[in-house]
């Protein structure tokens, strides 16, 4: 009896560790990205809109910011995306929103 329990505690943890591995394996962190200031040293150009609804992609510099899709760095070498600010929402590729 004894050995059964211990072999069931034993399943039983090896699967729990198995299924925390493959949840942890899925969840990608989310790019940095930082502001230049030439659009061609930019990745995407995007346009800042007034409200998060109308946006296609929340950027916050807020690395714990759940609502966010990407996440403003102030230096270069730890961005992983480039972003030029333009005007003209018709050139740009992404709108986004600060929050």
């Amino acid at each position: 009896m004894r050995r059964v329990l211990l072999y069931l505690i034993s399943l039983f943890t090896f699967l729990t560790l198995t299924a925390n591995c493959d949840i942890e394996a899925s969840i990608e962190p989310k790019p940095k990205v930082f502001i230049v200031d030439q659009s061609w040293k930019a990745d995407y150009k995007v346009f800042v809109v007034g409200q998060s609804y109308q946006a296609d992609i929340i950027v916050s510099s807020k690395s714990y910011e759940s609502s966010a899709d990407w996440i403003l760095v102030d230096q270069l070498y730890q961005a992983d995306i480039k972003m030029f600010v333009t005007t003209k929402s018709y050139e740009a590729d992404y709108k986004i929103y600060f929050r």
